[in-house]
């Protein structure tokens, strides 16, 4: 499914932070189509640090790959 998350400033009457959406063509933008709207999301903690704030900064985890010869996984 062709989508997208928008995340908004500040939270709804729901606490919702953003919404996701169908994406539309260009030819569609163009017409000025507007799309329904799919469903809402909030921004949770993170599960092994519960009492970390809510952020919309991106996650920086370090990646090690496993060798091997089948396909590539990572731990």
């Amino acid at each position: 499914m062709d989508i997208t998350g928008v995340l908004t400033d500040t939270p709804d009457q729901y606490e919702n932070n953003g919404f996701v959406k169908q994406n539309t063509t260009k030819d569609e933008r163009e017409a000025g189509v507007k799309l329904p709207i799919i469903g809402n999301f909030k921004l949770l903690k993170i599960l092994n640090d519960p009492g970390a704030p809510v952020s919309a900064q991106p996650i920086q985890r370090e990646v090690n790959p496993i060798e091997t010869d089948e396909l590539p996984f990572y731990q």
